[in-house]
């Protein structure tokens, strides 16, 4: 429909610029025809504006926890829902790994990796062979109210 959409508008646009070449028209004809020249060009816009919106929010969140002090997931509806991801129409996955505060912040660091790449595993086990970017944070997840919530992983899945 978008693609439609845009193509009339185009052709709209493409026969107006013809029309007002044409050296038979008034001056009001012609003004009316450079207005429908700037609603076409503006709807043109909004249109474009909006695809880009909504593609920006073709992204679906996960969040995965762990117990603490460990790299395997919880078993949990999110790691179902997981499972039932059709890898096939994922663009790219961004993985944000975190640790609760107690330890050392080298090793909440190296256990967020490690989080990561077990969740890393699960994913390619599923089929999905691109890219995937990750980033472990260690336990920067100040703000958060309970400190269950730093022991986990947020994965965003584009489309």
């Amino acid at each position: 429909m978008f693609g439609m959409e845009i193509l009339v508008l185009f052709h709209t646009i493409e026969n107006v610029h013809v029309l007002k070449a044409n050296e038979n028209f008034s001056t009001l004809n012609k003004k009316v025809i450079e207005q429908k020249i700037e609603n076409s060009t503006s709807t043109l816009q909004k249109l474009v504006q909006n695809k880009i919106i909504e593609a920006s929010s073709n992204k679906y969140k996960i969040s995965i926890f762990f117990d603490f002090n460990s790299e395997i997931p919880k078993s949990s509806n999110a790691l179902e829902q997981l499972h039932n991801v059709n890898f096939k129409k994922v663009t790219s996955i961004i993985i944000d790994g975190y640790a609760s505060a107690p330890g050392t912040n080298q090793y909440n660091l190296i256990l967020s990796d490690k989080r990561i790449e077990s969740l890393v595993k699960i994913i390619r086990q599923l089929g999905y062979d691109k890219e995937i970017k990750t980033v472990p944070h260690g336990e920067d997840c100040l703000g958060w109210e309970k400190e269950e919530q730093c022991q986990r992983i947020d994965m965003q899945l584009f489309f």
